[in-house]
Parts: structure tokens; C-alpha cells; sequence
């Protein structure tokens, strides 16, 4: 089903290299739908979708709009190198569980090309790339 995906809050935690994860930020990646990890020459800076809960500012930045792009399925799991999709841009969400998100040319390639195949067949085609 076409889709565009709005940009959305984020909350951002940073550890210092050689540090432990405080709990405070372990938790809330554990309870987030997603998370990114971007290492830095100091540490690790970990950024997560907000939902819109309180959260303990000695620990966490809120980013307006910092949640602003998301990451296709059909190209991280082996398709082609990983295709990053802009917020707003049109891309396609599948119907059934497992979900997948998947950018433009993924979905002419797998879903629009191999039409014949349907939704189980493109699952296993997926899955067994990664």
C-alpha cells in the first residue's frame, strides 16, 4: 500500500567510549520501536523514535522532526545496498505481517515485476538474502 511516512520526534542518548549503557537509556532503546547506532570517535550516540512520554533530560536530548527518514526492507535484507527514504517520500508498506517498508524501486522490482509470485514468495525471497 503506497505511503508517505511524516518525520517524527527523536530522542538521542550518547555513552562515552568505554563506558556501560546507563540503565535509564538501555530501557527506553529496549522499549522503542526502532533505534540507530551511530558510532563516534568518543562513543556510541543512540537515537530513538519519541512516543511522547516523559523522559529524563540528564540522559536524553529531544530532537524535533530528528526521526526523518527511514530505512527500506527490500534493501537492507540483500536487494541492493541500503536505500534510505526521506520522510514524506512515496514509498510502499506491506498489508500483512511480517510488515515491511519498502522504497520505489524495490517495489517495481519485487512486488510490480514479479506480480506472479505473491506476498509469501517475495517474503522468502527476501529472508533468504539475509
Amino acid at each position: 500500500m503506497a505511503s508517505r511516512i511524516p518525520a517524527r520526534d527523536a530522542l538521542a542518548a550518547f555513552c562515552p567510549k568505554g563506558e556501560a549503557w546507563h540503565p535509564t537509556i538501555t530501557a527506553e532503546t529496549e522499549l522503542a520501536t526502532a533505534s540507530r547506532w551511530y558510532p563516534q570517535a568518543d562513543g556510541i550516540r543512540v537515537e530513538c523514535p519519541y512516543r511522547g512520554e516523559g523522559f529524563d533530560p540528564a540522559f536524553f536530548t529531544l530532537i524535533p522532526n530528528g526521526w526523518a527518514f527511514e530505512e527500506c526492507n527490500g534493501c537492507i535484507d540483500g536487494a541492493s545496498e541500503t536505500a534510505i527514504i526521506p520522510a514524506m517520500t512515496l514509498c510502499y508498506v506491506t498489508r500483512h505481517d511480517p510488515y515491511m517498508l519498502l522504497c520505489e524501486p524495490c517495489y517495481q522490482r519485487h512486488v510490480v515485476q514479479d506480480a506472479t509470485l505473491g506476498y509469501r514468495a517475495f517474503l522468502r525471497n527476501i529472508f533468504k538474502k539475509s
